[in-house]
């Protein structure tokens, strides 16, 4: 039988992935396009701070989102197939063990997350990798798609219904 969610809990994942979206939004416009010209400008003073208070956030309620997440992957029999997808690198999947999201946030600062994503094609000036940026776009939005049902059956598995 699956677990019946409060409203606090229901309102905690909405919160997540509001945050998560507009996390994943920050890096693929702070690492470049697919349309010319291809390199944009490095992140500005207040893409930093968008940056920091997003990873705050996401850090700050991690524990309690990460539980019902569990409890979604579980049930959907997603557990395996979500960390290998959230982490190309093998290192990353160490990381990814427990908190498939984490990879996204764990830096403290955008070139951090450029680097760690191998978006960078330089470890001196801002220069994302023209080559590099889709495969990660697409293993975000693989992501993101996972994230994305997760509102909807959390509400059908709530208290309130």
């Amino acid at each position: 039988m699956t677990k019946r969610f409060t409203p606090q809990e229901t309102d905690l994942v909405h919160t997540w992935v509001d945050q998560w979206l507009k996390l994943i939004y920050l890096i693929n416009r702070v690492t470049g396009t697919e349309d010319p010209p291809f390199s944009p400008p490095p992140p500005t003073a207040l893409d930093e701070v968008e940056y920091m208070l997003l990873r705050s956030w996401l850090i700050e309620h991690e524990e309690g989102f990460l539980s019902l997440w569990r409890n979604f992957s579980d049930h959907m029999g997603l557990s395996d197939d979500v960390e290998q997808r959230a982490c190309i690198e093998e290192p990353a999947m160490e990381k990814c063990a427990n908190n498939p999201f984490l990879y996204y946030y764990e830096p403290e600062n955008l070139y951090g997350i450029a680097m760690q994503m191998d978006l960078q094609s330089s470890d001196v000036i801002w220069e994302p990798s023209e080559e590099r940026a889709p495969a990660m776009r697409s293993l975000m939005i693989q992501t993101g798609k996972l994230l994305v049902k997760l509102p909807r059956w959390i509400e059908d598995h709530s208290d309130d219904t």
